[in-house]
């Protein structure tokens, strides 16, 4: 029997009695063009087809099953390079442990998002995927898999076959929870735009989540920046000229913007192409999405200020995209922040306009959309809001693994826990078309603070096109 609503597990805050992540954030009009516009919206999403009960739990069914086959994957191959040259020692066990953590996690992180999509779903849905994930009980697959590794460590044949498991017993009871959600929660009731009151089709609400769950990532990213900058790469004002400093430092920017474009691309991936249920439906978004973050990589030569000659990169004029943008900012601490902040206010702008092309929102809604400011909400529940020391609310800098873990590190790559997160993350981005790691982005103020050849060096201004 149902317990009483006040006692259910709360899945994040609420602002005006809606949670975060249903919160719409394309339009900063004033609220008679927001009234005009969301009839607009609402008016052109009751001539779309509504996407059905069955046809979301085939998608999210789909979907759970996809982030446990990577999930299974990853531990399959850690556990080879585990045992791969005998007994394991109890630091590689721990190690191990630690990368098969970070690894739930990300797959925590990736479902999360997806379910929240749906209209009702943060209260109750996600918060029952999470624990089923992330609990460190004997009900959670964290903590079974931390008791089978202390129990079969002395087996890989039996820790592997117990491994895999435990995690379809999780996916099962994931898929399952799912379609019990969506038997019973009044998704199309609730299905309403927020900014005029009225009944949408599912599909468009869960499109205007997409934006939403972007917006408030992006922003999150963009707002945290300055302070894990200021301690990385900073000194009383002036921006380190060291390359191993700005390489670590880029290290850890473009892990926490992989988070952002892993969130996007799989949210995407929810909704099913067959159905054409968007005008965008059939063509490929999420490459010119990847070039708004990462560019195309092209050549050209400059002449350099220290050592010489090199192959750098072209940018053109205006914002190309957030990597060149990063890599050409001024390297005054009192220009350099004002410009990073537009460099993501751009990204956020062209990446909203390029989804609401996809999904049929009129120009006007995206036209005027802002990076959000906050407040912003972390994808987990509150009670996994501090799991992997910190890792979660970014060490203290407020963003997802971004920041000084208490190791003194802040490099995103360097504890066991991270590295298993960006493992699944890094991942799940190529095979989704980004791809972070070929951009060639080594750090600020141009290439000038670099050497050698390739997208940043000596002489080109750093970036992609």
């Amino acid at each position: 029997m149902r317990g009483p609503r006040k006692s259910r597990t709360s899945f994040r805050p609420s602002l005006n009695e809606n949670t975060l992540e249903e919160r719409v954030v394309l339009s900063t009009g004033t609220s008679a063009h927001v009234s005009t516009l969301g009839r607009t919206v609402a008016a052109h999403a009751r001539s779309q087809p509504t996407l059905s009960r069955r046809e979301l739990n085939v998608a999210f069914r789909d979907q759970l099953r996809a982030a446990q086959a990577q999930l299974k994957q990853f531990m399959n191959t850690q556990l080879g390079v585990l045992f791969a040259n005998g007994t394991p020692s109890a630091s590689q066990l721990a190690a191990f442990r630690d990368q098969i953590t970070g690894a739930i996690d990300a797959t925590a992180f990736r479902v999360s998002s997806q379910l929240a999509l749906m209209p009702g779903a943060t209260d109750r849905l996600v918060a029952q995927v999470q624990n089923n994930l992330l609990s460190n009980t004997g009900r959670g697959l964290t903590g079974r898999v931390n008791q089978l590794i202390v129990r079969l460590n002395g087996s890989p044949d039996r820790l592997l076959s117990a491994l895999n498991r435990v995690s379809d017993a999780a996916t099962i009871q994931n898929v399952g929870q799912t379609a019990n959600f969506l038997r019973a929660a009044p998704i199309n009731r609730l299905s309403i735009d927020l900014t005029t009151g009225q009944h949408i089709p599912v599909q468009q609400f869960m499109a205007q989540q997409v934006v939403s769950q972007f917006g408030n990532t992006l922003g999150s990213l963009a707002t945290s920046f300055p302070n894990v900058a200021n301690s990385a790469i900073f000194t009383n004002g002036t921006l380190s000229t060291d390359p191993a400093v700005q390489q670590a430092f880029a290290n850890q920017l473009m892990s926490a913007i992989s988070v952002a474009t892993n969130q996007l691309g799989n949210n995407l991936a929810v909704f099913p192409n067959n159905l054409r249920l968007f005008p965008g439906t059939g063509t490929d978004i999420l490459t010119p999405a990847s070039h708004i973050f990462f560019g195309v990589s092209t050549t050209g030569t400059g002449t350099g200020t220290t050592t010489g000659t090199g192959t750098g990169t072209t940018t053109g004029t205006g914002f190309t995209n957030l990597m060149a943008a990063l890599s050409s900012v001024p390297t005054t601490s009192t220009a350099f922040f004002p410009a990073v902040n537009t460099a993501f206010n751009n990204t956020f702008s062209n990446v909203a306009s390029t989804l609401g092309n996809f999904f049929g929102f009129p120009s006007t809604m995206t036209s005027t959309a802002t990076l959000p400011t906050g407040p912003f909400s972390s994808v987990f529940s509150p009670t996994f809001s501090t799991f992997g020391n910190g890792f979660n609310n970014g060490f203290g800098s407020g963003f997802l693994g971004f920041g000084t873990n208490q190791g003194g590190l802040n490099n995103f790559l360097a504890s066991p826990l991270s590295n298993g997160f960006n493992a699944i993350t890094t991942n799940q981005n190529l095979l989704l078309g980004f791809n972070p790691s070929g951009t060639g982005f080594t750090g600020f103020g141009g290439s000038s603070l670099t050497t050698g050849t390739g997208s940043t060096g000596i002489g080109g201004t750093g970036g992609v096109v």
